[in-house]
């Protein structure tokens, strides 16, 4: 596991320096440099989509690789995809704003990807969208203390800007559940 977080952690900053050089659009955050120190709630915000990004990274090539039902696999690879973007804005927002960004999920989060990849065949994509459910809840529940909590307009606009994109993994799970 720490060689996928080492090559994940690689590919994250290769995006956020891409994506800092040649921003362009809505997916674009704000402008990243921040003319005041971050709160804690906007600190807080940061490194926990960080690392749930993370988490959704390293669980998503689990399961284009593991998963045993096709929604399953697929929503992998969606997910590295999505959350790749997602946390190559958040970098480039924490970044020059020297908010330290830890280099792995939390420890609980750790620690469900390290129990879901013990699974094999049904019981690993069940588990596997169990788990997906309850890291993108807690997603949008950290999503939606930023809003309304944050006071750095950057930091805010992640969580605006992420939180279609998490309801929409939310849904898919859900429906690969009721079909897998």
């Amino acid at each position: 596991m720490h060689s996928v977080c080492r090559i994940v952690l690689i590919a994250v900053t290769i995006t956020a320096l891409e994506f800092s050089a040649a921003a362009h659009g809505s997916a674009e955050p704000p402008d990243p440099v921040v003319s005041v120190q971050p709160s804690p709630q906007d600190s807080t915000y940061l490194i926990v989509s960080h690392q749930a990004n993370l988490a959704e990274i390293i669980s998503g090539t689990q399961a284009a690789r593991e998963g045993t039902c096709a929604l399953v696999r697929t929503l992998g690879v969606q997910l590295v995809a999505d959350h790749t973007r997602l946390d190559a804005m958040g970098v480039a927002v924490a970044i020059p704003n020297l908010v330290p960004l830890p280099l792995r999920p939390n420890p609980d989060q750790a620690q469900q990807i390290w129990d879901t990849g013990l699974r094999i065949g049904r019981d690993f994509d069940m588990t596997w969208l169990r788990m997906q459910e309850d890291f993108h809840r807690q997603s949008l529940q950290a999503g939606a203390r930023q809003l309304r909590f944050g006071t750095v307009e950057a930091v805010t606009a992640l969580a605006r800007n992420a939180e279609p994109t998490i309801d929409h993994h939310l849904t898919l799970v859900r429906e690969a559940l009721e079909h897998c």
